[in-house]
């Protein structure tokens, strides 16, 4: 499957699969582009992964609740969801899987004037 190809088939098909849970808020893919690997982590313009995907709760309750489903229609919707994306991701690969983390978020207001006195300490205590 092609890039493209790819970014389409998520982007009409896999991703409407978030309607089945709860309490979701946003909604995020990010798609590294080709070629771009700034750190150079993996080897120039190589990244080991094809998207990364957000979903935001209004609340962790809600986090829990939509992950604690069960039934008949959840065991048919895992199911369809894992043939999804085996015909999304090369699953036969060598160490392909999927990795998911529950993050804890913190944000710095860059118009504060807290954050030029931040940076200031940092730089000076670097120099």
């Amino acid at each position: 499957m092609t890039r493209e190809e790819f970014v389409d088939y998520y982007e009409t098909k896999h991703s409407k699969l978030v309607g089945h849970f709860d309490g979701v808020v946003r909604y995020f893919r990010r798609y590294p582009e080709e070629g771009k690997d700034p750190a150079g982590s993996t080897g120039p313009g190589k990244v080991d992964f094809d998207v990364v995907m957000e979903l935001w709760f209004e609340s962790r309750e809600a986090f829990e609740a939509a992950h604690a489903r069960g039934g008949e229609e959840d065991e048919e919707f895992w199911r369809e969801a894992a043939a999804d994306e085996r015909r999304l991701f090369d699953a036969a690969s060598e160490g392909w899987q999927t990795k998911i983390t529950i993050e804890v978020e913190h944000e710095t207001d860059l118009s504060s004037s807290t954050l030029a006195t931040t940076y200031e300490r940092g730089v000076s205590a670097c120099s």
